[in-house]
């Protein structure tokens, strides 16, 4: 497919039916968003009021189950069966397997590093770890974990697959990848104007590295190490949370 950094600007010829492509991505990242965002709403509003970490730690599992199904497995299933066609073609898949890995291998350790240095600090840690209990075990540990992946492979296959490539193929890289990151800093809105403003240096990389691949990959394995990394050094340096395991 795309081999190179220099094929990031000439459109491909594998798919263009007019705008088909394009508007159906939209209209299912509309539809999962929405979705997606109601029913957190409804989670958070009926089960925080218990006050109970369990039970918040359940609620933050269910929201990420709900995404992986709105930005996952209903937009994948529905764009496979109304356009009838490959998603191979819609970055999802693993080709150049080797340039998605040398990209994770380069920027994987800047991350973790940055995200040692950056999760302790006490404005961070007023929002994060984004599952608020005190005592963390392996257990606890690798569901949040598990989750957070399951979560941010269907949200990357989505943003950086069939939501890219469609646009991509419609009407080339530079319009494609300014509608990704308008769209990408517009699903974090709920999130406040931090993440908003971090999202579109992060949306930018991540859509010059998928369209670079051909390929979700990358953008999904450096997301996911961003994410749990944070998230971990997020629980270390918490005051108030302590996790039951001496080797951590």
């Amino acid at each position: 497919m795309m081999n190179g950094i220099e094929e990031i600007f000439i459109p491909s010829d594998v798919y263009n039916t007019k705008y088909a492509s394009a508007a159906l991505a939209f209209s299912l990242l509309i539809l999962g968003f929405a979705g997606h965002h109601y029913i957190s709403i409804f989670l958070k509003g009926k089960l925080a009021k218990w006050e109970n970490s369990e039970i918040y730690f359940a609620s933050t599992i269910g929201q990420r189950i709900t995404g992986f199904i709105f930005f996952g497995l209903v937009p994948l299933t529905a764009f496979y069966l109304i356009q009838n066609i490959s998603l191979e073609k819609y970055g999802i898949n693993i080709h150049n397997l080797d340039q998605s890995l040398i990209w994770f291998g380069i920027l994987a350790p800047l991350i973790v590093f940055g995200n040692y240095y950056m999760a302790g600090k006490m404005s961070n840690l007023q929002d994060y770890p984004q599952i608020r209990i005190k005592n963390w075990n392996s257990w606890s540990l690798s569901i949040n974990f598990i989750t957070w992946l399951i979560y941010l492979f269907a949200y990357e296959a989505f943003f950086r697959g069939l939501l890219l490539f469609s646009f991509y193929y419609t009407f080339g890289a530079i319009p494609a990848i300014i509608v990704n990151i308008l769209l990408y800093v517009l699903v974090h809105f709920p999130k406040g104007s931090k993440e908003m403003i971090g999202s579109v240096p992060f949306g930018l990389l991540l859509c010059i590295i998928a369209l670079n691949t051909g390929s979700f990959l990358a953008a999904f394995l450096i997301h996911g190490i961003m994410a749990t990394s944070y998230e971990f050094f997020s629980i270390k340096a918490h005051p108030d949370m302590s996790i039951k395991n001496k080797r951590l």
